[in-house]
Formats: structure tokens, C-alpha cells, sequence
């Protein structure tokens, strides 16, 4: 199965550790170009983003 990921499920799950969960739950992960986007931005600003 895979599932489309949005940047809050993303970010709560990395918060904790389990992005790894997600993968062995669901298989593929798609992300949109927004939340790539949101996720390197929040980077660039340095913030606690995966």
C-alpha cells in the first residue's frame, strides 16, 4: 500500500523518531512538491524539520 504524506504527518512522525514506521506500515511515500518545499524551507531557516 502507499499513501500520500502531508509536511504535519511528516514532521510528528520524524519528532519522534518513526519516520521508519510509516515506511514499514505503508510501503511508498509520496510527497508533494509543496511539502518538499515546505520541508527544505524549513530547513534553510534551520528549524527542527526532517
Amino acid at each position: 500500500m502507499s499513501i500520500i504524506v502531508n509536511t504535519t504527518v511528516l514532521s510528528n512522525f520524524a519528532t519522534v523518531g518513526q519516520l521508519a514506521l510509516l515506511q514499514r506500515r505503508f510501503g511508498t511515500l509520496f510527497l508533494s512538491d509543496a511539502v518538499i518545499e515546505e520541508t527544505q524551507t524549513g530547513k534553510r531557516h534551520q528549524l527542527d524539520i526532517p
